[in-house]
């Protein structure tokens, strides 16, 4: 009883999610409000889970990732971290990673800020890969290799509205001109690319990596 009172809501919520940005396209550029607002309504309830669900949560997340922000990718690497560390470490990474992407697909720069709270999510995590460099470094190069990392369908704005262009018109969703606030799909795959590139500088060849450290804008 107490996993359906918790997860068939859910449920639901990820599915409204995923029909919206089905009929948006596959590309994750398109955004709408009701969209952005059901992403924070879905984390707030998730991190009111009970700890002793973790499983069921763990696998709720798994199976809807491409449809939800990095931020719970940094909870199901919370939840992890008890009974597995390394594979936490992973998550936390994949979490990292794909929130820079959308931050650096933002016209706003400043939509960087949007990932101060990653490591809040998952300060656990964090403080273990912060002492273990070995498992940074590893579980950060296998993040880097998994498939499915940018293959995220959620647009950008959960990112691109913590610009200061955004908080300062005080937008519930995003400019109906998407290049407003979005960069050109044509530099999406030189952004993939430098960010792959920065990262596994971070990861191999600093004497100690920068945790955390977000990669330079291409502009």
């Amino acid at each position: 009883m107490a996993r359906c009172r918790w997860l068939v809501p859910l449920v639901l919520l990820a599915h409204s999610l995923q029909s919206a940005q089905a009929q948006d396209g596959d590309d994750g550029a398109s955004a709408r409000p009701d969209q952005a607002t059901a992403q924070v309504i879905l984390f707030e309830r998730i991190r009111q889970i009970p700890r002793e669900q973790d499983a069921q949560v763990i696998d709720f997340i798994r199976q809807n990732i491409q449809s939800l922000s990095p931020y719970f990718v940094m909870e199901m690497s919370r939840r992890l971290f008890a009974n597995d560390a390394e594979i936490a470490v992973h998550w936390m990474h994949v979490g990292y990673i794909r929130a820079h992407y959308d931050a650096l697909r933002c016209e706003d720069p400043t939509a960087i800020q949007g990932t101060r709270l990653l490591p809040e999510i998952a300060a656990e995590v964090v403080a273990y890969a912060r002492s273990e460099e070995a498992v940074y470094r590893t579980q950060g190069l296998r993040a880097l290799q998994w498939p499915g990392l940018f293959e995220s369908k959620l647009s950008p704005w959960w990112i691109c509205s913590f610009g200061q262009v955004a908080l300062q018109a005080d937008r519930q969703g995003p400019p109906e001109n998407e290049s407003e606030w979005l960069r050109p799909k044509r530099v999406w795959p030189k952004i993939r690319a430098k960010l792959i590139a920065d990262f596994t500088t971070t990861l191999t060849e600093l004497d100690r990596p920068v945790f955390g450290a977000p990669p330079a804008r291409l502009d």
